[in-house]
């Protein structure tokens, strides 16, 4: 059965992003999580470094593609029809970038316009506990593609950002390898799903993983920890 059967809910909360700062633009990815008062707030977790230096206005012309996927695993010549909001203002970030020992590289963003029923989105649920009791997934736009999903059957580390000794107390979760799928760039900010929970614990920051040809090239991946950024 195609790899993403069981996570047909989650996807519908990922999107692609178009974000734009000093003049310049490129791809990253999030999702919309849900608050504790299940109020429906569109917030939107990315990662810092897709826009670090981003201006109120350069935030105000992102653009968030959600449901740009294709039904099964192969693409056809024509690309799919994206929902597609314009703006967001900054709620909350890290602290610096993902070269500190202090930062778990996430942007909390609230997306400017009401989201419209028929984009039928899912705000995903969220998990700060600091251990992971079972294998990742991430749902995702690799290079700005359509929507992917990859699987770690392991569980993820905690450790610094590119790092890979044991830190219990670390900034990122590390994923050792990917064992279906990977990631690319484009896929930063992108949520990590606890595979047991079903909920998020981490967002892209980056790493090594890329597509070798047809299969993924078994580098490691970093997300920074939500148990760190709350």
């Amino acid at each position: 059965s195609p790899v993403g059967n069981n996570w047909q809910d989650e996807k519908r909360g990922v999107a692609r992003i178009l974000v734009s700062s000093n003049g310049s633009s490129g791809w990253c990815t999030g999702s919309l999580v849900n608050n504790t008062a299940q109020d429906c707030t569109a917030y939107f977790l990315t990662a810092l470094h897709c826009g670090d230096d981003a201006t109120t206005a350069d935030f105000n012309n992102w653009m968030f593609y959600f449901n740009y996927e294709f039904s099964g695993c192969t693409s056809s010549s024509t690309a799919p029809t994206p929902n597609t909001l314009t703006g967001a203002s900054l709620k909350a970030e890290s602290n610096v970038l993902t070269s500190s020992s202090t930062s778990s590289d996430f942007m909390l963003l609230e997306l400017n316009s009401t989201i419209p029923s028929s984009y039928n989105v899912y705000y995903n649920g969220w998990n700060i506990a600091s251990t992971t009791s079972g294998g990742g997934v991430g749902i995702h736009h690799p290079a700005g593609d359509a929507k992917k999903i990859a699987y770690a059957n392991t569980n993820s580390t905690s450790t610094l950002y590119y790092a890979d000794s044991i830190i219990n107390n670390g900034t990122h979760w590390r994923i050792a390898a990917w064992d279906t799928g990977t990631t690319e760039g484009g896929s930063s900010g992108s949520p990590l799903f606890d595979q047991t929970t079903k909920r998020v614990i981490g967002k892209l920051s980056g790493g090594d993983a890329a597509c070798n040809g047809t299969i993924d090239n078994d580098e490691p991946d970093w997300y920074g920890k939500l148990s760190f950024s709350w």
